[in-house]
């Protein structure tokens, strides 16, 4: 987009004509070498200039501005006098209309744009006016509203800080690279407990020795640059910012950094995940190794979606990162589910866990004079512990054995604890030392009768189902540390036994397109970015297979792959 409020413009006349505009047979007409307008809004008018020669005519805005007292112009685009429109560099006359009211709306010259509601930024729009238009896009077009919110807290930590400042028309490229480049060259963030509002995020170190530190750094940098760089596009495409002015287009990502080890198991492995299952998470289980659908997919499936007549489940995926599809199941997926539905209502869930407790677990608070702090019941064991040994030293390990000895990883929860509870300390204004690095601390307040440990009700309903009850987020984590554990396998998430179903299908020779929509996909990109390298593996094991002779003319044999271990297990 140009504009012509200095230097060299187009002599655009004081005064233009009157016509009508929207059609190319009514432009085409008009004389030539002049200009005409048509009225937008009070104070805002479309105006096309039918050239000399044969060409296609221009369209521009015509605005006045409300400091100055005068007109100024905007070009557009061309018109689709000659060619098609685009709606990038060739416009329709509907196009062009839209174009100047957006124009109009977003510089705040009317008062169009306080009746529609809209929150419209006087004047240009800088990173933040682009995000914040992006999150609430987000929050009302996708399907799950958390992922608006999660693209906040990235925005918030990692773009804001340094853009969010810039207006659009003083963003560079050079500007966006060193940001990238700056993003991928700092550690995470540090994390543990809930930031105020305007309270600095703080980062740890990064060891630029180490390999696998930094391609995870440029990873979660890309993922950032990719969230800028869709709020920006969104923004020009609606025209709230200049379509012309695009230069965040040629920044690139980092190669060859995307993604980590995709873990799945083999048949033995399944079969043993299986075996050391509780007979609730087993069913889970086996759901999702029949299905690769996704845990909230699966526990939010009713038996009314199953449908087996057509030997397929239906799930209601998760907004753009997997689509509401049919899953169609194997033969042998049929027939356990058919099994495990018998007799059972169409309204219930597929997939029940019966004795559940949940509750609030209710917050303890420290009273230090007229101070407050609100501690997790691990915060409060920690600092009566450090109160008994106040100005002493006191060992990490001496602190695990004494409040966390049959946690694995109780020395980590001893860290954790240890940074948290002293951030709330600090922030009402309790100051204490620690020493002695990692290993040993040394806690001292003057005061430590001063201390008064009192227990707050939890706001929270308590609630005990003694019946079956749906799974809920976050239910099965323990079930799975649990059977894993048992089984003796490598740690995982639930969420691999959805790369487990992917790679059994690609191995099977399953074509990557109908691998993609039984995952919910709309395209093989992430088929082939996980699981390009067991493509290969399946092309020569189907030309071994579909091979008829050796040149000897002995037929080659080869045994198949069974799922009966599976089967033998519990899965069925």
């Amino acid at each position: 987009m140009q504009m012509y409020c200095k230097g060299r413009k187009p002599e655009m006349p004081r005064t233009s004509r009157s016509a009508t505009l929207d059609s190319k047979t009514k432009r085409l007409g008009l004389e030539k070498a002049k200009f005409y307008t048509e009225t937008l809004a009070n104070g805002c008018y479309l105006v096309y200039r039918r050239p000399q020669s044969d060409a296609a005519g221009t369209f521009y805005v015509r605005w006045k501005s409300p400091e100055t007292k005068k007109f100024k112009y905007s070009k557009i685009g061309d018109a689709d006098d000659v060619v098609k429109a685009d709606g990038v560099a060739v416009y329709t006359y509907q196009q062009a209309k839209d174009w100047g009211k957006d124009w109009f709306k977003r510089c705040g010259r009317t008062d169009q744009a306080e009746a529609s509601g809209e929150a419209v930024p006087k004047g240009e729009w800088t990173i933040k006016d682009v995000i914040d238009f992006y999150i609430a896009d987000a929050r009302k077009t996708r399907k799950d509203p958390k992922t608006a919110e999660d693209a906040l807290q990235a925005a918030n930590a990692n773009i804001l800080p340094e853009l969010g400042a810039i207006a659009i028309p003083r963003l560079t490229r050079g500007r966006v690279e060193k940001w990238h480049a700056d993003l991928a060259g700092r550690g995470r963030r540090k994390t543990g407990w809930k930031r105020k509002p305007g309270e600095e995020v703080e980062f740890l170190s990064l060891d630029p020795t180490d390999k696998m530190a930094v391609k995870r750094r440029k990873s979660s940098a890309n993922r950032d640059l990719a969230l800028l760089k869709s709020a920006l596009n969104l923004a020009a495409e609606k025209g709230k910012i200049d379509r012309e002015h695009l230069p965040w287009i040629s920044v690139k990502p980092f190669k060859g950094v995307k993604g980590r080890r995709v873990r799945f198991l083999n048949l033995a492995e399944q079969a043993s995940l299986v075996n050391a299952c509780t007979p609730e998470f087993r069913q889970l289980v086996c759901g999702a190794l029949y299905t690769g659908a996704r845990y909230g997919e699966l526990t939010n499936a009713k038996v009314g979606d199953l449908d087996l007549e057509a030997g397929a489940l239906w799930v209601d995926g998760k907004g753009r990162d997997s689509m509401p599809r049919w899953i169609f199941l194997t033969e042998e997926g049929e027939d356990w589910f058919r099994q495990m539905v018998d007799g059972r209502r169409k309204e219930e869930h597929l997939f029940l866990r019966s004795g559940i407790i949940r509750k609030g677990a209710g917050e303890e608070i420290s009273t230090l004079k007229n101070a407050q702090v609100n501690l997790s019941p691990s915060e409060g064991l920690m600092l009566r512990a450090l109160l008994e040994r106040n100005g002493q030293f006191v060992a990490y390990d001496d602190l695990r054995s004494a409040l966390w000895s049959d946690l694995e990883n109780g020395r980590r929860k001893v860290t954790n604890t240890l940074d948290q509870l002293r951030r709330k300390m600090k922030a009402a204004g309790i100051q204490f030392e620690v020493q002695g690095g990692r290993t040993e601390l040394r806690f001292e307040v003057p005061e430590p009768q001063s201390f008064v440990f009192e227990r707050q009700a939890s706001e929270l309903p308590k609630e005990v189902l003694n019946g079956p009850g749906p799974w809920r987020k976050d239910d099965a984590k323990i079930p799975m540390q649990q059977a894993l554990k048992a089984a003796k396998l490598e740690r995982m998430t639930f969420h691999e036994l959805r790369h487990t179903y992917a790679s059994m299908l690609v191995n099977s020779g399953v074509p990557l397109k109908v691998i993609a929509e039984q995952l919910g996909h709309v395209d093989t990109r992430m088929v082939e970015e996980h699981y390009g390298h067991l493509c290969q593996t399946a092309k020569r094991d189907t030309i071994r297979a579909l091979s008829p002779m050796r040149l000897t003319g002995q037929p080659l044999q080869r045994p198949k792959a069974k799922m009966s271990d599976l089967k033998k297990a519990g899965g069925v």
